[in-house]
């Protein structure tokens, strides 16, 4: 899935991959270099809708148990929340 990791300022294009055990993001300018990253569904301990420029929801924060927020812009936010939730159940059974 097209994403965009987004910190407020700046934002970096890439690729949201679903795995069976974790969520990866793929650099698409870096794409052949160790600066992507992956995230275990086991370690996603909230997943919610965020307000862009306070104007729409156009993006879906990811929050880790060490505390850390992704910010993902994407054309359809609802839809990624649901598949993060949904895979998060499935690592839970």
């Amino acid at each position: 899935m097209r994403a965009t990791l987004w910190d407020g300022n700046k934002q970096l294009e890439g690729d949201l991959d679903f795995k069976e055990s974790s969520i990866s993001f793929r650099l698409i300018d870096f794409e052949l270099t160790n600066l992507n990253f992956e995230l275990a569904y086991s370690s996603i301990v909230k997943v919610r809708l965020y307000n862009i420029y306070k104007l729409s929801v156009g993006g879906v924060e990811i929050e880790s148990s060490d505390g850390r927020r992704n910010v993902f812009v994407v054309d359809h936010a609802e839809d990624l929340k649901k598949k993060v939730h949904s895979k998060m159940k499935l690592r839970s059974i």
